[in-house]
């Protein structure tokens, strides 16, 4: 170790011995859920990375924390945790799964590399395959925050791919299936080709003939609804008509209003209470007219 280390405190930053710092507190191994600091262009350490942390008072919120050959002051307990083999890749678990339903998007890559560096530190975790599919999902996410989506998402096909490989029967494995899927189907803008959207609609519908059973059916549902209300909305002669005015097509068997009513009928009886809930926002938007295709949240 390097005998010397920078200590970072506020603004300040100071030169000092490392064995003064060993030989005075008792160090724990832990580690980076995040990494330290709130200036985004100086940040300390990487997610997932090995620390050694101790107190710096009685009240046990208080740590210095050694990153490399670094050492910056931080409190407990959101930016790294202890080192344990079933406490650690458990807390990692939380911490992506909080990050995003907080819907922080510009954390796509962090929670990528947070769940494989768990995955490289706990191999024997009884979480290693959620860790796994974790990462893959992420880096799906990840891959298309940082191009727009306009990416034919490589990396993420690898990393499924791979993952069936290891994890042939996961039950992880219809959610991955639903990615693929949209990879291969919905292009980066449908740019109000109804032939399309209908065609997407179809092949989605399809899958769900072939796997009645997915765990992802409610999201694949509402989909479907999505695709088959969008098409409508954009089949109107012009943005001032609404959608009770639109003529339906014959040659469209039901017709776009009452294939979208289906499948967003069958996740109100069928999903559970969020995707209920965003079915009956969609259903009235469908039942009133309302214009769906720039935000299917709207009203």
């Amino acid at each position: 170790m390097n005998p010397k280390m920078l200590v970072r405190m506020g603004a300040f930053v100071a030169v000092i011995s490392a064995a003064g710092f060993q030989a005075a507190v008792s160090q724990q191994r832990g580690v980076l859920l995040h990494p330290i600091g709130n200036d985004r262009a100086n940040l300390i350490g990487e997610p997932g990375q090995e620390v050694l942390f101790w107190p710096t008072g009685t009240g046990g919120f208080s740590y210095q924390v050694q990153v490399g050959d670094t050492v910056v002051a931080s409190n407990c307990c959101t930016r790294f945790v202890p080192y344990d083999d079933n406490f650690t890749p458990a807390r990692i678990l939380v911490s992506i799964a909080a990050s995003r339903s907080s819907g922080q998007d510009f954390d796509f890559r962090r929670r990528v590399i947070l769940a494989r560096r768990a995955v490289e530190l706990f191999p024997f975790s009884p979480f290693r395959e959620v860790l796994e599919a974790t990462a893959c999902r992420e880096l799906y996410s990840a891959e298309g925050w940082e191009t727009d989506g306009k990416t034919t998402y490589t990396t993420t096909r690898s990393c499924i791919e791979e993952f069936f490989e290891i994890y042939p029967a996961s039950q992880y494995r219809d959610e991955l299936e639903w990615i693929l899927l949209r990879i291969d189907n919905i292009p980066y803008e449908y740019e109000g080709a109804v032939e399309e959207m209908i065609a997407d609609a179809v092949v989605f519908a399809d899958y769900v003939a072939d796997n009645p059973h997915s765990r992802v059916r409610q999201e694949i549902e509402m989909r479907i609804g999505r695709l088959y209300h969008s098409a409508l909305d954009v089949s109107a002669p012009d943005a001032g008509v609404s959608f009770m005015e639109v003529i339906e097509d014959s040659s469209m068997g039901d017709g776009l209003r009452a294939r979208a009513a289906s499948h967003y009928e069958w996740v109100l009886v069928n999903g559970d209470v969020e995707w209920r809930a965003r079915a009956s926002v969609a259903l009235y938007n469908l039942r009133n007219g309302r214009r769906i295709y720039a935000n299917p949240n709207s009203w």
